[in-house]
């Protein structure tokens, strides 16, 4: 039955090549100069919906036949190419590459055009976000001399830059103005005060209410009016949601963070946009990249400072640190600080939160794995912010059932309502007042009525058999860490946590005095407060969490919205959390930022940055991205796209043919998968093998053994699947559930695990390993 359907499908072929090579598609393939004219005019869209108006059998076909596999499981389609050898249109390797290399050499020819012309009316054009990129070259055929190694290089993306005031960009005012020294009246006390903290205050207590109404479905219909007030009343700078103008350069093999290493990259980068130094004096450049680049250059500028030549002393190139990267180390304090020993008793600690709420605890706190950790913070976060919400209403009962009732009596608060009472939540539980009244019982006793947090009992260490700790807790970085009890009365910790404890939990003393001088020389100390002190340890550590995450949670809201200035007054609060941590370089950094856009920077120019900073690559509201992180997303398409060939960061292959197209690989990827129905559908696509053919309601069982299993289907065997000809699904009535998944998973093998998000973390510098789906070895 097979062969004679194909030849309807054969005869529908000819007709569609007959169609394709009309004048009429000629003439619109001769008018795509490049890649980028393909997305405009749909041209694979339409190709697609050629085939399939042409022959639905002969489309049903291609669509099976065009799934990759994963040991015998059908997985998301990764090579495209499938998909044109299916249909008899592949073309060899040589040709696709030398294709790439035209399109290479056209869009870099075009890049260098704009930078040109606006090099002669006396602007810049373009901006640069620049990172080190890292891949393991694994030997995968041993021999003499052969041995694994990693690849450096550097990659750079120019980015254009928009809403841009004519002279903006001039070097002559930027070298005048940092000749002029106005940074050195910079002052704490100064920079202290240009902090808006009456808006800090008004979007802190917006973010309680946000999490509130998030929390409760009573109050779910006042999103609307809380992510208003946070795009109208509250909003600082936003950004228009234009889609960015991006074009990635060509790497090179140059390490980043040596200065020798810096200048040859910078100098290829600029040669690439076509920049010439004798004709960009009074020219700014921007250089965007993370802490370490952002070093580097500034490095380079007191390295060249008697180099009269502008250009060679990067007296025309400012540098600023990228937002992405910044975020992620305050990340790294905020689990430095408040985690704790993973068996910690302390029940303000983050490990103690974990544990808790069975999750994950960093492996390492000066290193964290960003998405997990900013997920399991944010919750952790969240919850402190309800448990509050539940002190300042005088809930008895729960969140949830409070507002029930309200809802029942129709007595449900209004978004003023819930703003005035998240100004009191504020004020005793995340703010610097409230951690100096929980330390000192003076304090307490004098400030206002609204400012007080209720007292509680006097806390009491627990009695009782000591829990042991779980082996998951125990935290192999620090030694005699498995000493310290981790004692557990749900009673007791249901009182401490209804009201805020007014001692200090300390770990029971051992009665051992070896095992006390022990646990002094090898486990960590255990903080011992002065005599006389009053206060409690516990509730200003809760006060000082939820107030410092809180300006990241601010960070994390703000940058999608787009609105730059509340980023902004985030940076300056990050100057001093970060003078309070082990990240003293971050604290230079942000210094650099704050001169730079203060003292060094004219009206125009320091609009044109903040214009500029953040990015959105589709246009769309919400979707604004930092520079830095869409350069890491470059990075690990890069890595995986190139997957075993080896050789460096300025050979031919990574120069020509896949890091300036690499976000045409990806536009690619998307379009055919959107065109052809390829996407993502795990079991789906499995079902859809058993589905009948579109008007073939007769092929009961249109299954080939070869692509769903490597076992044969006998006729009249428990494996034998009938679809209902009028629904056209799976009829599973002869199976119980259990029965039909146990059948699914025989036929094609157990459910496929989930594949990573697309927000994961960049590509980290551990060693890669075989990617799957890719050849080893480029032909």
């Amino acid at each position: 039955m097979l062969a004679r359907a194909w030849l309807p499908g054969r005869r529908a072929l000819s007709a569609i090549t007959y169609t394709i090579k009309s004048a009429s598609w000629h003439a619109k393939i001769a008018q795509i100069p490049e890649a980028a004219t393909i997305y405009e005019q749909r041209a694979m869209a339409e190709l697609a919906a050629l085939y399939k108006n042409e022959d639905p059998f002969l489309w049903y076909l291609t669509e099976c036949f065009s799934a990759s596999r994963k040991k015998g499981q059908v997985i998301a389609h990764i090579d495209v190419k499938r998909v044109f050898c299916r249909f008899g249109y592949a073309v060899s390797d040589s040709t696709t590459r030398n294709a790439l290399t035209s399109l290479t050499n056209r869009s870099l020819n075009k890049l260098k055009a704009k930078v040109q012309d606006a090099t002669a009316w006396g602007e810049t054009e373009f901006g640069k976000i620049s990172d080190n990129v890292q891949r393991y070259a694994q030997v995968f055929e041993h021999g003499l001399g052969k041995e694994n190694e990693l690849k450096h290089g550097t990659v750079c993306t120019a980015v254009g830059l928009d809403d841009c005031k004519p002279g903006a960009f001039r070097a002559s005012d930027h070298i005048a103005r940092v000749l002029k020294q106005d940074r050195q009246t910079m002052m704490v006390e100064s920079l202290y005060d240009s902090i808006d903290w009456e808006h800090m205050d008004n979007i802190t207590n917006l973010h309680f209410v946000r999490v509130v109404v998030d929390f409760s479905p009573w109050l779910n219909p006042l999103a609307s009016q809380v992510l208003a007030r946070f795009r109208t009343a509250l909003a600082k700078h936003r950004l228009e949601p234009r889609k960015k103008r991006l074009q990635p350069l060509s790497t090179n093999s140059e390490q980043q963070m040596e200065n020798k290493g810096y200048q040859a990259g910078f100098h290829d980068f600029d040669e690439q946009m076509g920049i010439e130094p004798e004709k960009c004096n009074d020219l700014l450049s921007w250089n965007r990249a993370d802490g370490g680049g952002h070093a580097t250059l500034m490095r380079q500028k007191m390295i060249q400072v008697p180099t009269k030549d502008i250009y060679a002393s990067y007296r025309n190139a400012i540098s600023t640190p990228e937002t992405w990267h910044t975020k992620s180390t305050q990340l790294n304090s905020a689990a430095s600080n408040h985690y704790g020993p993973a068996a910690s008793p302390d029940p303000s600690s983050l490990s103690r939160s974990s544990n808790a709420a069975n999750m994950k605890r960093p492996t390492d706190l000066k290193k964290c794995d960003f998405y997990p950790t900013s997920r399991s913070i944010s919750m952790i976060w969240d919850a402190h912010v309800l448990d509050c919400w539940r002190l300042v209403l005088g809930c008895d009962s729960d969140l949830l059932t409070h507002f029930e009732e309200l809802a029942a009596h129709d007595c449900l608060p209004s978004i003023d309502d819930l703003l005035e009472q998240a100004s009191i939540l504020r004020e005793r539980y995340a703010s610097q007042a409230a951690y100096e009244q929980a330390l000192d019982k003076a304090e307490q006793d004098g400030a206002l009525h609204r400012s007080k947090f209720p007292m509680g009992s006097a806390w009491t260490p627990p009695s009782g058999p000591e829990a042991p700790v779980a082996e998951n807790d125990i935290d192999t970085e620090m030694p005699g860490l498995n000493t310290i009890p981790d004692v557990h009365n749900p009673a007791e910790d249901a009182a401490v946590g209804a009201e805020p404890s007014a001692e200090i939990p300390t770990t029971p003393e051992p009665k051992d005095s070896n095992a006390e001088a022990c646990d002094a020389e090898e486990g960590p100390k255990v903080h011992k407060e002065p005599p006389g002190f009053n206060g409690d340890r516990v509730l200003s550590n809760s006060i000082l969490f939820l107030m410092e995450f809180g300006w990241w949670i601010e960070l994390n809201y703000a940058i999608p919205e787009g609105d730059v200035g509340r980023v902004f007054e985030i940076w300056k609060i990050f100057i001093f959390t970060f003078a309070g941590s082990s990240n003293q370089n971050y604290m230079k950094y942000m210094l650099d930022l704050y001169a730079l856009l203060e003292f060094e920077c004219s009206p125009e120019l320091k609009e044109a940055l903040l214009n500029n900073w953040l990015m959105t690559l589709c246009g769309e509201i919400g979707t604004f991205v930092e520079g830095d992180i869409m350069q890491e997303w470059n990075n690990r398409w890069l890595t995986q796209i190139s997957g075993q060939r080896g050789g460096d960061f300025d050979e031919k292959f990574y120069r020509k043919t896949i890091a300036p197209n690499v976000l045409h690989f990806l536009q690619i990827k998307e379009d055919i998968e959107s065109a052809f129905d390829l996407k993502h559908r795990r079991l789906a696509v499995l079902f859809s093998l058993f589905m009948p053919l579109p008007n073939c309601a007769k092929l009961q069982q249109p299954v080939n053994d070869s692509v769903i299993s490597d076992e044969r289907l006998f006729s009249g065997s428990d494996l034998t699947v009938t679809v209902d000809p009028d629904t056209g699904r799976l009829s599973d009535d002869w199976y119980e559930p259990e029965e039909f998944e146990a059948l699914v998973e025989r036929l094609c093998g157990p459910e496929l695990q989930e594949e990573e998000s697309e927000d994961e973390e960049p590509e980290s510098d551990e060693p890669e390993t075989e990617s799957e789906g890719e050849d080893s070895e480029d032909d």
